[in-house]
């Protein structure tokens, strides 16, 4: 139900004025600065419904998969769509329910998570409404992250479980993957190493089924993880070993240098010096070539780290300068150690 801006009265949402003041029921939006080229001003539900779904496209969203990260211009951009979709609330306008989820995705990644969640709810209303169970599955799986990114573990637990089950019944692989997933990740964070293990290997094994090989790689590596906290460093070795050789099949070049990371961690863990420093400088050199600041750090610190257990103090304190400056940049916080130590 759509309402009269100016008297308040319903209307419906094809009235171009509304029969009690006579009022424009026109929305207008203004999409500005290139986000599309040039200006364009949209003044119905059709145009404004493909003007967001182009912007979205262009920035990589569409239905539920998304970018992995956004640009500063793109953030901007995605702040101007979510601006919006704000307005067309405002005149009562009901955008389609995958935009809506494609909105939240948006929301998410800029860290709003109660705009993301807001967009997500509306879209589960409206596949609820229409029988859509794929849509329903979608959303529910998008409301448990950000459940579990609250630290509120039992909610999202509950909504991952439904969103699997639903994607179970209509045959949505791939969606039955990302929620079993998830829980893996709930799991982990409870400390579950079993449960979370489980998981983890049905995802991976759907995923390398419909032929999602990155999202195999992803599981591998929290198979890694976990053998990694049980002390099964040969075993967490051989995960990370096979994540990175798919990675570095499907160009994913920070999954690669994630992976070598990895492996270098566990070669310092078993002492072998030389290798880690191989695997670490690799890593390196593949996050200065394509700017993944964040394990550029890491790198750095665990090539410090074994500087220092060869007896090159200056070595590692130049790395250690290098890596802390990088954290405080992109705002990872620092160790204590570091801070102590005059870094």
């Amino acid at each position: 139900m759509a309402f009269c801006r100016d008297c308040g009265k319903s209307v419906e949402a094809d009235w171009k004025f509304c029969p009690n003041c006579n009022a424009s029921q026109q929305s207008s939006v203004t999409v500005q600065d290139g986000v599309i080229a040039g200006d364009v001003t949209v003044n119905n539900l059709h145009d404004i419904k493909e003007a967001m779904e182009q912007l979205l496209a262009e920035i990589g969203f569409f239905k539920d998969s998304s970018p992995d990260e956004l640009t500063s211009e793109q953030t901007q951009q995605v702040e101007k769509v979510l601006q919006i979709s704000d307005q067309l609330v405002d005149h009562g306008v009901e955008v389609d329910p995958w935009t809506e989820i494609e909105l939240g995705n948006a929301a998410r990644l800029t860290g709003k998570s109660n705009h993301a969640q807001r967009h997500y709810l509306r879209g589960l209303n409206q596949f609820r409404d229409t029988g859509n169970l794929e849509g329903e599955g979608s959303s529910l799986n998008n409301l448990g992250l950000i459940a579990n990114e609250r630290k509120n573990l039992d909610e999202a637990e509950r909504l991952h479980k439904q969103s699997r089950i639903i994607m179970r019944e209509i045959g949505n692989r791939q969606g039955e993957a990302a929620s079993l997933n998830n829980l893996g990740i709930i799991a982990l964070s409870r400390g579950e190493l079993s449960v979370a293990e489980w998981f983890f290997g049905e995802s991976r094994d759907i995923k390398k089924e419909i032929g999602d090989y990155q999202g195999a790689a992803f599981s591998l590596n929290n198979l890694g993880v976990i053998a990694k906290k049980r002390g099964a460093l040969l075993e967490a070795e051989q995960f990370y070993q096979e994540t990175r050789i798919i990675m570095r099949e499907i160009g994913n070049l920070e999954g690669e240098a994630t992976s070598l990371n990895n492996i270098g961690d566990i070669a310092i863990e078993r002492g072998e010096l030389a290798v880690a420093e191989w695997f670490l400088g690799e890593s390196l050199t593949i996050n200065r070539e394509i700017g993944f600041r964040k394990e550029e750090a890491h790198s750095l610190i665990q090539l410090g780290r074994i500087m220092n257990l060869k007896g090159e103090n200056d070595k590692a304190h130049i790395m250690y300068i290098e890596a802390i400056k990088i954290r405080r940049e992109i705002g990872i916080p620092i160790d204590q150690w570091f801070i102590d130590n005059g870094y």
